[in-house]
Order: structure tokens, then sequence, then C-alpha cells
């Protein structure tokens, strides 16, 4: 879902960049033009997810997330995403998926670490990882990226609208796609 939507809009982009420039809009080069963006897009990820994994230490099927039901915990804006992609809800799913990751830690007396200053909320640093992964290996990365940090864990509705808010006007919800993420279960530790 990702990929489509990342694609549909560097198409639009560059489709309206083309017609700006030249009055005529050739279907074909546009075509040509989003099927370069496709591949190199889709190179890219295959590249971030074979080096992540082979970074990370998870174990397969392990999933911090998972609810008393089986299902796994998400923050997500799919109902709002084209009028009020800032409007994030809760939701479950199967743990099978994979989701967007957003990583949570306690702010320290020092401040944010330069690499969680992606959104500061009140007393937590988070860093955004837009690339899609398996619910299992989410919180392998939040702890290879800082030793404090957890899945984002939204214990509050003004959390919730405070985090949907800055994720919209940092990007992270562009051009009305989907956004999930996969959600802990609990608050990161005290810094």
């Amino acid at each position: 879902m990702l990929f489509s939507t990342n694609i549909l809009c560097l198409c639009r982009i560059y489709f309206n960049m083309f017609r700006m420039t030249t009055q005529v809009v050739d279907t074909r080069a546009c075509l040509i033009m989003c099927l370069f963006l496709a591949s190199t897009y889709t190179q890219a990820q295959e590249d971030i997810d074979t080096d992540e994994t082979d970074l990370l230490d998870y174990t397969i099927g392990n999933y911090v997330n998972k609810m008393a039901d089986g299902s796994c915990l998400i923050l997500t804006n799919w109902r709002n995403r084209i009028n009020q992609p800032w409007l994030f809800y809760n939701h479950t799913e199967e743990c099978s998926g994979g989701s967007q990751t957003i990583c949570e830690m306690k702010r320290p007396v020092t401040g944010c670490p330069l690499t969680f200053r992606d959104i500061e909320i009140q007393n937590s640093c988070y860093k955004v990882e837009r690339g899609w992964r398996p619910h299992d290996r989410a919180n392998a990365l939040c702890q290879y990226l800082h030793p404090n940090a957890r899945l984002v864990h939204v214990s509050t509705q003004a959390e919730m609208y405070a985090l949907g808010n800055e994720l919209s006007m940092s990007k992270q919800t562009r051009c009305g796609g989907t956004a999930e993420f996969t959600q802990g279960l609990v608050e990161p530790p005290d810094a």
C-alpha cells in the first residue's frame, strides 16, 4: 500500500511539473518516469530491509504488541487518510502483518538525542521509520536505534492528537496516504 501511494504521489508531482513547463501532457513520458521511480524506490526498500534484518536481534513470532485476543495493536489514520490524515486512532490487525515504526523514548535531562528528534512531544522523543517491517521486528529496531527506545505507546487521546498532528506536519502522512505504525503495549523506561 505504501509503495503504490508513494509512486502515485511522485507521478502526480512529475505530471504537474511536466504540464506546467511544456503545456503539453506526454502520457508516455509520464509513464516512463513513473516506472523509473517505481524501480528506484523498490530497490531502495529492498536494500533497507536486507540491511536491517542483518543488524537486528529478534525472534520471529515474538510480538511485543500482541493483545490478549492474539491480534497486534497499531496506530493508523486509514479511515481519515484523505480528509484528515492527522487524525489517528488505535486499531488491531493480524500479527503476521507489518507496518511502519515509531520508536519512543523518554526525554533525557540533556534533551533528545540527535537521532530521536523527528518528533518531540512533552517528555518523549520519537524516531519515525517509514519503511514497512513485520511487527515482530519493529521493537528490535527501536532498541537497536537506542537502548532506552521502545515502540510508541499512546496512552491518552491528547497524545494521539499531538502525535498525529506532528506526523502530518512532518510530512509522514503525505498525499492522502495511509500511515500505520506498530504500537507497543507499555511505556518506554525512564531515561
